[in-house]
């Protein structure tokens, strides 16, 4: 009895600890507008009562984004305020940065509509990690973290048919570079191009589930709901670079509720699906709030603000088929991320100049669906012992407007997942 009391002891303590270290060492949480939403967040092949673990890198790229619409746009024109000359001085002239317009004259109401698109381009890559430790027969522990590099830049492309009643030759062209440098500076903006080693957001939680066997007419089933938090971890967006993305939460804590279920319909055929409520918690921090018509990412004012995020609801079915060929198999699956309406407050002593609190609180509903392809090759396959043998997979993410892509980035993925089990 001794014995096997120092045996659970030492395996509980042993799972902390490698949960400790995951957590300190990187972290997890793509879930916003910007990357792949559960990029590194596929359903466990293995279906044993054992230490799961997966060890997954990945890429990501970008170079466009659906707007309020779901119409394709430039990779920083997801939201409804487009990029002006005109916007960017009037509000540098309503928030008292300035004291006269930066913008020639007879050039201002040329300037009135624009014309400017913010385009650009994201790539990235990182090393993801996922672990879940069923301690008992119905309840166990689980991680999810990642490790990235993230660069991202922003390309201001002028309307050329707008230009063309303002541009008359290489001279005007110099100065309208020379007048939006001085605009940026005047707004303590730094050049837009941005790069990032960044640890995302980590989720810890704890699982209730249940295992049969032939039942409901299905060979297996594993059905499970986990309780959770999102640990803010993931390096905030640096509010005067307008490229500049977070990699999570953008510091932000949360809480989520997930439900799933895996079946194996018949021989080789297995479906999963999963539905998350997550709400992260308010919070007050520096921000950039427009003050007029100009872009969130271009805001002139500077303050502290109370961010009341809305809930996030993800739905993500998966179906898989196993043993096509000697261990080889191949997945399908989807993710549909829907952030509701988050709510800001100016938290500013001198609030004399109103910031335009409207734009954010529309702009901050967003929805992406995302199609995943992938196959996978079970190295135990046909082994007697599984002597540590994991399953390699590949997986392809691809952006699709099936129901509500809106106000997100269009971000490509592509992963190779390591997942084996104790």
């Amino acid at each position: 009895m001794y014995n096997v009391r120092m045996r659970r002891y030492f395996n509980l303590t042993t799972c902390a600890s490698l949960l400790v270290l995951l957590i300190n060492g990187t972290t997890h949480g793509m879930m916003n507008r910007f990357l792949v939403p559960f990029l590194e967040r596929k359903p466990f092949i293995a279906h044993h009562p054992n230490f799961l673990w997966s060890i997954q890198p990945f890429i990501l790229t970008a170079d466009s984004a659906y707007d309020e619409h779901g119409n394709d746009k430039g990779l920083f024109d997801f939201n409804y305020q487009n990029y002006g000359l005109r916007q960017l001085d009037d509000a540098l002239l309503a928030s008292q940065r300035t004291t006269q317009s930066l913008i020639r004259s007879d050039w201002r109401a040329s300037l009135s509509n624009g014309p400017y698109e913010m385009g650009g381009c994201l790539h990235g890559m990182g090393l993801a990690f996922n672990a879940f430790w069923p301690f008992c027969d119905h309840f166990g522990l689980g991680a999810r973290t990642a490790l990235m590099q993230i660069d991202t830049a922003l390309e201001l492309l002028p309307d050329m048919h707008m230009f063309e009643n303002i541009s008359q030759g290489p001279g005007d062209e110099r100065e309208l570079i020379l007048i939006r440098e001085r605009i940026h500076q005047a707004m303590g903006l730094v050049p837009p191009v941005y790069s990032s080693f960044s640890a995302s957001d980590t989720e810890i939680y704890g699982k209730l589930y249940t295992v049969r066997d032939y039942e409901y007419k299905c060979q297996y089933i594993d059905a499970g709901i986990a309780l959770g938090a999102v640990l803010p971890t993931a390096q905030r967006r640096d509010i005067n670079n307008p490229a500049s993305i977070p990699c999570g939460e953008n510091g932000l804590w949360g809480l989520f509720v997930e439900g799933n279920v895996d079946a194996t319909l018949k021989e080789n055929w297995w479906l999963s699906v999963l539905l998350r409520f997550q709400q992260c918690l308010p919070q007050t921090a520096l921000h950039r709030m427009p003050v007029d018509k100009e872009p969130a990412n271009y805001g002139a004012l500077i303050g502290p603000a109370r961010v009341k995020p809305g809930f996030t609801l993800v739905f993500s079915p998966y179906l898989m088929f196993e043993n096509i060929r000697a261990g080889l198999g191949l997945r399908l699956g989807y993710t549909l991320v829907r952030h509701f309406r988050d709510c800001w407050t100016d938290c500013r002593k001198d609030r004399t100049i109103p910031a335009n609190l409207e734009t954010l609180n529309n702009d901050s509903v967003w929805g992406i669906g995302h199609v995943h392809c992938g196959m996978f090759y079970d190295l135990a396959h046909g082994r007697r012992k599984h002597a540590l043998m994991p399953i390699i997979s590949l997986t392809v993410d691809i952006p699709v407007d099936w129901f509500v892509s809106e106000r997100a980035m269009k971000t490509y993925g592509v992963s190779l997942a390591v997942e084996s089990y104790f």
